[in-house]
């Protein structure tokens, strides 16, 4: 039977692989390693099964498998699928609250600098709002709407891997009232005066 090795596939270096070769309907199939950080046939959990679990036991890259249905004496029929194995992404941190006036601008968010993957800032609740560079863990957030406390979260990705996230929290202070003292008034050095300031809401 003429040989399918099913689809490429990416997948986490702490995760297998389903394979989906096809049953041979004339012949024998087998899957071997043509290349890829570990080329050990241990790392099938069946070397005749199609539908056979890869673990990857040689770390992160790219492994080449080979199907081969074979009947002899005549030729073997190949075909080969590449699993991309990627690494866990670094763990996602972020700096300390912080308080900001409305409309306002906070200081650097102080998410790290991922060694492995990449970061994205989204908002989590509490508001609106946008960031100087959603994709720099020291980006700013300037709000825009809604009274908060706003969430904001740093997401670091990589690959099929689950992804690691860190928030920080940003309270929104309210611009203060319009301050009014209230008319000027005329007294004697002996009597008081009433003022008349306007109550902060």
């Amino acid at each position: 039977t003429t040989a399918n090795a099913g689809s490429a596939q990416t997948i986490c270096n702490t995760g297998s692989a389903i394979l989906d070769a096809n049953p041979p309907t004339v012949g024998t199939g087998a899957w071997s390693v043509v290349s890829g950080p570990s080329t050990s046939t241990a790392q099938f959990s069946s070397l005749s099964n199609p539908s056979a679990t890869f673990t990857p036991a040689g770390g992160t890259g790219s492994y080449v498998l080979r199907w081969t249905i074979s009947n002899s004496p005549c030729p073997a029929s190949t075909s080969n699928v590449t699993i991309t194995v990627t690494a866990p992404p670094s763990t996602a941190s972020v700096g300390g609250a912080q308080t900001i006036c409305a409309s306002g601008t906070t200081t650097s968010l102080g998410g790290n600098t991922p060694t492995s993957g990449t970061g994205a800032w989204s908002v989590v609740s509490g508001g609106t709002g946008t960031f100087s560079n959603a994709a720099s863990g020291s980006s700013t957030f300037t709000h825009t709407g809604g009274t908060g406390p706003v969430v904001l979260r740093w997401t670091i990705s990589n690959g099929a891997c689950a992804p690691s996230t860190a928030n920080v929290t940003v309270t929104i202070n309210q611009p203060p009232t319009t301050a009014n003292a209230g008319s000027a008034q005329t007294i004697c050095n002996t009597g008081s005066a009433i003022l008349d300031a306007n109550p902060p809401t």
